[in-house]
């Protein structure tokens, strides 16, 4: 006997559709972009109604901080961290950028989409915006604050444009070898170490 579409919405994990939702959410986004993006290609790719899409979510602005902060969690703790200790090291919050970059191929995709548009701004950022500056002297003029600035630009760059790079320089810019000095590097321009 055949269960209907009814019986079967019935039976539907919430916990389970919405993680499928968010999935769905987050591939969309990355490989469209968030102007690309449309809750009617989320609900698709997720397999479920645009109504439940939008009663778990609202709307797609919602669904996107959604994503993102689900996303952002190992990179949201080494910025706790970070303003959390008297003695915070810039150089430990570039790392974690770079690792949370590096295991991350969908963020980087959404990094570039954010270059190429307005995206709206997390919660999560606006909510620790200012702290951060603080940490800086709360001078977004500060020395510290533009070398802190320009070494997570050339983290997000490396990751960005690298196979843009191999074009005049080669595959080895794609070794290992070469990546640890870049980070080394990037870690030195904040730590002045």
């Amino acid at each position: 006997m055949e269960q209907t579409a009814k019986t079967a919405r019935k039976q539907l994990d919430p916990a389970k559709t919405r993680d499928a939702i968010l999935r769905a959410a987050f591939e969309t986004f990355a490989a469209q972009g968030y102007e690309g993006a449309s809750i009617a290609d989320i609900a698709k790719a997720a397999g479920v109604p645009k109504s439940l899409v939008q009663y778990h979510f609202g709307a797609k602005e919602e669904l996107w901080q959604a994503c993102l902060t689900d996303r952002a969690t190992p990179m949201l703790e080494a910025v706790d961290k970070f303003l959390g200790s008297d003695s915070a090291d810039p150089g430990e919050l570039i790392f974690a950028r770079f690792q949370f970059l590096k295991q991350n191929p969908e963020i980087r995709r959404l990094l570039g989409w954010a270059g190429m548009s307005q995206l709206p701004i997390p919660s999560f950022i606006l909510d620790r915006r200012q702290k951060v500056l603080q940490k800086f002297g709360g001078d977004a003029t500060s020395p510290q604050f533009v070398k802190f600035l320009t070494a997570l630009s050339a983290t997000d760059g490396w990751f960005l444009f690298r196979s843009v790079y191999s074009g005049p320089f080669g595959e080895v810019v794609f070794d290992e070898a070469l990546e640890q000095r870049v980070l080394e590097s990037l870690i030195q321009s904040v730590t002045n170490k």
